[in-house]
Order: C-alpha cells, then structure tokens, then sequence
C-alpha cells in the first residue's frame, strides 16, 4: 500500500511558468490573493507576497516570468475539501497591461 504524504500536499517542489489575465485581486496583509485565468480559459487562484510581485495589478500579463508552484489548502482532515492554488515563487520582469 502507498503511504499518503500530507507533506507533499503542502510542499510540492515542481516549479511552474505562468501567463495569463489577473482579475479579482485583493491585497491585504503583505499578501495578494487573485485568479488568473491562462489562454486556454482555465482558471485558479493564486496567492503570493506584494514585495515579490512588484506592479501587480488586474490585466493580461504581456511580458515577464512568473513561477509558481501548486499549493493546497487543507481545512481539517477532510481530504475531498482540498483546495488548490497557485503558490508565487518568483516574478521577474513582469508587464500587466
């Protein structure tokens, strides 16, 4: 039998490159929390620092790199209540229009 990793869950280590439109941001706290919606029409929420994320604002990205990794947010035990996100790891050069 695989042994589940809660860890894994909430420390994934796969890097990912984002791009797309930004919409319902709200920053509070030292934290921005919007969602993204990439070029296929899919869309999740994201979260990550305001100090790292320089310029971010609601639009289309139009330039820039932005890495994230995949998070999930548990709430209890329960894991049909898992919610994914996308976690900013790194944002450079990014353009919003």
């Amino acid at each position: 039998m695989v042994e589940f990793d809660e860890n894994r869950l909430r420390y994934p280590n796969d890097y990912v490159e984002v791009k797309g439109t930004i919409s319902q941001l709200k920053v509070s706290g030292g934290f921005a929390e919007f969602l993204i919606t990439f070029d296929n029409r899919m869309s999740m929420e994201a979260r990550g620092s305001t100090d790292l994320m320089k310029g971010i604002k609601e639009g289309k990205i139009t330039q820039g790199k932005i890495e994230v990794t995949i998070g999930f947010r548990l709430h209890g035990e329960n894991l049909s209540n898992v919610r994914p996100y996308l976690r900013i790891e790194s944002w450079e050069n990014v353009n919003i229009e």
